[in-house]
């Protein structure tokens, strides 16, 4: 069964015919656009949150550095705790590369080291 982001609206269809209550597929990319939205905010909202949720990795250990220029974010590093420890010589440098580009309203790359 799939929850959260993942679901899609055919999903949520199959889920309402299957309990006899029929729905046109829009009204369920609709519903769920406004659910998702309710559940998770906005883009922007969660965007905001990055300094908070980088407050609480850096508290448990993990090593984070988080570079914003008046506001807007620019890099973000997150070496996990497990990582510094058992490859510290390395801890700064990254072993593979990877990114994409995020396909959300305050766009950007998100790059993987």
């Amino acid at each position: 069964m799939t929850f959260g982001r993942k679901v899609a609206p055919i999903m949520v269809q199959t889920k309402l015919k299957n309990e006899w209550i029929l729905a046109t597929y829009m009204n369920c990319v609709h519903a769920l656009k406004r659910l998702k939205l309710e559940i998770f905010g906005s883009d922007v909202e969660q965007y905001s949150l990055i300094p908070s949720y980088m407050a609480e990795v850096k508290i448990r250990g993990h090593g984070v550095k988080l570079e914003m220029v008046n506001d807007d974010f620019m890099r973000l590093s997150v070496r996990f705790l497990e990582g510094l420890q058992e490859y510290k010589p390395y801890s700064e440098r990254g072993i593979s590369v990877d990114g994409t580009f995020m396909k959300t309203s305050v766009g950007g790359a998100l790059v993987v080291a």
